[in-house]
């Protein structure tokens, strides 16, 4: 029993690690992308059209 808790620890820590490196190469590409869209946009002399949501 304690070594199969002992393992569900490292399978869980590993989870978590993955999971936060998961989160910072998301956060990394978002601000790429807005960085490329505005060099784009800048580029094409276009601007962006956002919705508007009404309440």
């Amino acid at each position: 029993m304690q070594e199969h808790n002992a393992k569900l620890r490292r399978d869980n820590q590993t989870l978590h690690e993955h999971l936060n490196l998961a989160v910072a190469t998301i956060m990394r590409l978002t601000l790429e992308n807005a960085q490329l869209r505005e060099e784009l946009e800048a580029a094409a002399k276009v601007t962006r059209i956002t919705a508007v949501h009404h309440d």
